[in-house]
């Protein structure tokens, strides 16, 4: 079963690619979407390709940074001498006779190393260390996950007590509205019953409309829906954010309508509490 996420998360690995030792160091921060940032020695540069692929498989979100480098070896790259031998006897070709060419042993090694053409057992032990890396990784981003959906979880609870709270001031708003409506008509000059009877339904129709009942309704159901996204486990931040902007949505409308000041400053501390439960979501995956 899959985990929570957060987008934090560091990692690494080492040990020995060839006859090199390697090191592997793996982090990643916030992203709206899937950042890959690949730093490699020159040696490696060919590896980038497959090492992007393997993040990707790994990753879903959050901007990455992947740095590996040699850390303990007796040459610095994967060196094939048959290779390099026949790249120095290809430059005396075009070498007048006589000359003695200038050539630079370190770039000539590395198109040996290219020439050579037999380091697939190098790329897949890279591979293993990048994957390694990645796997500790992920262990961090799903503890911090773990912590996210904790801190969410209490939010998420004190929101739904707001809700409740809003429930119970709701209907006595609705009350108060009629008794003032009913007491100002009773006071009008008006020229028979019926007339204030019909004034009488036209309130009732503003009063049903300034109703928060809806509004209520509904904050319960992204409530509701944000924690069956919660327990999920998959990937759900993307999900989670446009959750959030329904919640506030919700609050901000209940405060639109509402005349009653305790309900309005419920609304203030719902909208409060959207925002800090947004801010924990945008470190979820």
């Amino acid at each position: 079963m899959s985990v929570l996420k957060s987008m934090t998360g560091f990692g690494r690995s080492q040990g020995r690619v060839g006859d090199h030792t390697v090191a592997v160091v793996a982090s990643s921060v916030n992203s709206r979407f899937l950042e890959i940032k690949v730093s490699l020695p020159d040696e490696l540069a060919e590896a980038e390709v497959e090492i992007r692929r393997l993040v990707q498989k790994k990753l879903s979100r959050g901007k990455v940074n992947l740095t590996v480098k040699f850390i303990q070896s007796e040459g610095l790259f994967p060196l094939n001498g048959p290779a390099l031998t026949q790249y120095l006897s290809r430059v005396k070709e075009f070498v007048p006779e006589g000359i003695v060419p200038t050539v630079d042993l370190l770039n000539a090694a590395r198109v040996a190393a290219a020439l050579s053409g037999g380091n697939e057992g190098f790329l897949n032990d890279l591979l293993r260390l990048v994957s390694d890396a990645l796997d500790e990784m992920n262990r961090t981003r799903a503890q911090e996950g773990e912590r996210t959906k904790a801190c969410l979880v209490d939010l998420l609870d004190r929101l739904s007590a707001l809700t409740d709270e809003a429930e119970s001031l709701k209907e006595e708003e609705n009350e108060s509205r009629r008794r003032f409506v009913e007491e100002n008509i009773a006071r009008l000059p008006l020229a028979n019953e019926e007339v204030r009877q019909r004034l009488l339904v036209e309130t009732s129709w503003i009063i049903i409309k300034a109703d928060v009942k809806e509004e209520l309704e509904r904050l319960r159901g992204h409530i509701s829906a944000f924690r069956e996204a919660l327990s999920q486990g998959e990937p759900v931040g993307k999900r989670l954010e446009f959750i959030c902007q329904e919640l506030h949505r919700e609050a901000s409308t209940l405060s639109s309508k509402s005349s009653c000041q305790r309900l309005i400053l419920l609304s203030v501390a719902m909208r409060e509490l959207v925002e800090q439960i947004r801010e924990q979501v945008r470190n979820l995956e």
